[in-house]
């Protein structure tokens, strides 16, 4: 068996030739902003309520969930700074329907346990920390 380097001429190192050189085109359409009317909600609405369930809860409601299950009976509660909804807008109907303005629906957590429970859905659902 021949143990050679392939020459360059070879039929083997034969490539597709490239067919521009130009990069990728971007999409045509930019992405839309919010209308006014959801501006206007948010604005009005939503913020103010995020600023008050964040003042009122301010340590993470989902770390003793994760911890419990993960079954550690030590563990360190963070500082909220997010808002999770346990019924995402996806789910309920965007921002059409109004329990994305619910405080029922709304956890305090820390960024970790936020980006957690987006990761690990199934385990998630199963605490009741998505619907």
């Amino acid at each position: 068996m021949k143990r050679t380097p392939l020459n360059r001429g070879s039929s083997q190192l034969k490539r597709s030739p490239l067919k521009s050189n130009t990069p990728l085109a971007r999409s045509k359409k930019p992405l839309k902003n919010r209308s006014a009317k959801t501006a206007k909600k948010y604005r009005e609405e939503r913020i103010p309520l995020v600023k008050k369930i964040l003042a009122e809860r301010p340590w993470c409601e989902a770390c003793p969930k994760w911890a419990e299950f993960d079954g550690l009976t030590f563990f360190r509660r963070r500082e909220s700074v997010d808002c999770h909804e346990i019924r995402s807008r996806g789910r309920t109907g965007g921002v059409r329907s109004d329990e994305w303005l619910d405080p029922e629906n709304i956890l305090a957590v820390c960024r970790v346990c936020h980006d957690r429970i987006g990761r690990d859905v199934e385990d998630a659902e199963e605490l009741g920390l998505l619907a």
